[in-house]
């Protein structure tokens, strides 16, 4: 059977579970608050079952008050009292799951957001690696096959001893303005 009354001790620590619990239902409502300032559709998504949470503790601390603390003999059941409590834990438990699941919602949407800039940014990379490849490739083959058809063309001048062959090259840059020098200064 359940005490009649409770003593100095048990009213000091139920003071104290009272004021550790209003302090933290008042940072509660704070942090919610800040939150629906920051965005309106927070508000409309979480204030139903924030309200829940809130109604919930504040007739736990009311029945703990009423009931026992400010009361001249216990007037409720424990059955009653564990209830409220219960009641109250479920309540926490269901804004718990309803802010873990905005999170988890949100922090995918942030994941999948970085994958996506981290692809581009990927890809943004590969096509100037190519773009860089390309133009040094062909500047090589360019280069490389001028200079190949000038020493091949003075190698052969040189084993024939006729230094009036016409260097003749398609390219338009600085391989060709050497070629045609040359060709004027040996004109055939």
């Amino acid at each position: 059977a359940a005490k009649q009354t409770i003593n100095e001790s048990q009213q000091t620590a139920l003071k104290l579970f009272l004021q550790s619990i209003s302090v933290n239902k008042t940072s509660i409502e704070r942090a919610f608050s800040v939150l629906y300032r920051k965005d309106s559709h927070l508000e409309v998504e979480f204030s139903t079952v924030n309200k829940d949470a809130m109604d919930a503790l504040e007739n736990f601390i009311t029945a703990t008050e009423d009931e026992l603390l400010n009361a001249s003999s216990i007037r409720i059941g424990s059955t009653n009292y564990f209830s409220k409590g219960s009641q109250t834990i479920g309540a926490f438990k269901a804004l718990h799951h309803k802010i873990e699941q905005k999170l988890s919602n949100d922090m995918e949407i942030h994941v999948e957001s970085m994958e996506t800039e981290r692809l581009s940014e990927t890809l943004l990379i590969a096509v100037l690696v190519l773009i860089l490849l390309y133009l040094f490739i062909g500047f090589y083959l360019s280069v490389n096959g001028s200079i190949q058809i000038l020493t091949s063309t003075l190698k052969a001048a040189e084993d024939n001893q006729d230094l009036t062959q016409d260097i003749n090259l398609v390219s338009e840059d600085e391989m060709k303005l050497i070629a045609n020098s040359i060709n004027t200064l040996y004109p055939s």
